[in-house]
């Protein structure tokens, strides 16, 4: 397998812009079943995003852009990048991943006051009677806000 087979070429749209394109090794998405993984070659699909943590691995670079021996390459370590990500569809098509969610936020991004405001605000909207819709609408912030909850937590423990 040559190097350019090792990759698929990834898009992350969020309502407000570009979060990412360019070359992927692996793309992990949250699903409301679970998460769903994608490597270069995966067969044609389309999913669900669910609120969540997404992670994908760019290629490795070698530190030293003048190097251009393969050692450069070889000892060059593929960088994980993870974003929160709102609902939305991820689509793979032709070794070609499509991202598009509602929010994307890096977890340095996240401002940890209003992220655990917001899970309360959720969790005291289910407390009180509701339409199923509002129901549903508050579930869905509640599983926002614990996904950036969880980014956050993570990003501490490394």
């Amino acid at each position: 397998m040559t190097q350019s087979e090792k990759i698929f070429f990834l898009k992350i749209y969020a309502e407000d812009g570009v979060f990412y394109e360019g070359e992927c090794r692996e793309l992990i998405i949250p699903c409301v079943d679970g998460e769903k993984a994608f490597l270069p070659g995966h067969e044609d699909v389309v999913y669900a995003l669910y609120n969540g943590l997404l992670r994908f691995q760019v290629p490795a670079k070698p530190e030293n852009t003048e190097d251009r021996s393969m050692n450069a390459f070889t000892n060059a370590k593929p960088v994980w990048i993870e974003a929160v990500v709102g609902k939305g569809v991820a689509c793979f098509l032709d070794n070609e991943c499509t991202v598009l969610a509602e929010a994307v936020e890096r977890p340095d991004e996240i401002d940890e006051k209003r992220a655990k405001a917001a899970y309360e605000r959720a969790q005291e909207m289910m407390q009180k009677e509701l339409s199923m819709r509002e129901y549903r609408i508050s579930q869905m912030a509640m599983a926002r806000a614990t996904a950036r909850i969880r980014a956050l937590a993570r990003k501490e423990r490394e």
